[in-house]
């Protein structure tokens, strides 16, 4: 709807080590090295991961302020041919 803008923030959160929390750390951070995405989802595996709290509180923040700013005269439209791995944004 809004042709693939993302936000991501970065968390508090520590990561543990096991393959699981190494999993969740991973497709969090798919798209953005430096923060991480409100979910992240491995496709052949089924799996969504979503992002500690203060990840997603910061996230929704980022959204109000850039709706309030440009949301009104923003023109929605779908992503044009996107990638593969950005279907389901």
């Amino acid at each position: 709807m809004t042709g693939g803008i993302d936000f991501c923030a970065q968390s508090k959160h520590v990561f543990g080590n096991s393959e699981e929390e190494k999993n969740h750390k991973y497709w969090l951070t798919f798209h953005h090295n430096e923060c991480l995405s409100f979910f992240g989802y491995w496709m052949s595996r089924d799996r969504i991961y979503i992002a500690p709290t203060d990840a997603q509180e910061n996230i929704i923040s980022q959204w109000q302020h850039w709706y309030a700013t440009y949301g009104a005269k923003f023109e929605y439209k779908t992503p044009q041919n996107p990638p593969p791995e950005k279907w389901l944004w």
